[in-house]
């Protein structure tokens, strides 16, 4: 374990032992919004961090004692964190699993052009309205490809036009990301 670990550990001997049991379930419960996720202390952060890599890497009781050990974490709070651990850590084995080693793939996109004549809310409109279709499959170990849930939406052309821009430049960054990966 790096030294920035053991010290953003050590973090930890600042929180309350009769506080911590409280914020290892809350850092660990599920998945929150985006602005609640933001609002998260560097305590929660800290926990959902070492809670779930310690589960992704199977770490059982005498592994975890050792690191907290090794952190200089004192005997109460290191009894809170095994033991919190050691009730959650199969749930959280489960979660992972669900997630998967690998990130949905776009395998192919589909589109068409609609003209839109009549409108129930508006009435006669003329507009052009594209659908888009992105089929994502998902890997897995085996590297065979499953199906999902395809992404549908509709947009008119200056959002296509947008969409496609950004779509651009996310393709240039990673081109240069790639460049500097193979050069460094």
């Amino acid at each position: 374990m790096n030294q920035r670990m053991t010290s953003i550990i050590s973090d930890l001997n600042e929180v309350d032992p009769k506080l911590l049991r409280d914020k290892v379930r809350s850092a660990v419960a599920s998945p929150q919004k985006e602005s609640e996720s933001q609002e998260k202390d560097r305590i929660d952060q800290i926990l959902s961090l070492l809670l779930i890599d310690w589960a992704r890497e199977g770490l059982d009781r005498s592994d975890v004692e050792s690191i907290l050990h090794t952190s200089g974490i004192d005997q109460e709070r290191k009894q809170v964190l095994v033991s919190e651990y050691l009730s959650l850590q199969p749930g959280l084995t489960a979660r992972l699993l669900s997630i998967g080693s690998f990130l949905p793939v776009v395998s192919d996109v589909r589109w068409k052009l609609e003209c839109v004549t009549q409108d129930s809310v508006i009435g006669k409109r003329g507009d052009l309205i594209y659908t888009v279709e992105f089929i994502i499959e998902k890997q897995t170990e085996t590297r065979l490809r499953n199906p999902t849930k395809n992404i549908q939406f509709h947009c008119t052309v200056m959002e296509l036009q947008d969409l496609l821009s950004k779509l651009k430049e996310a393709t240039f960054r990673m081109k240069t990301v790639d460049e500097i990966k193979k050069s460094g």
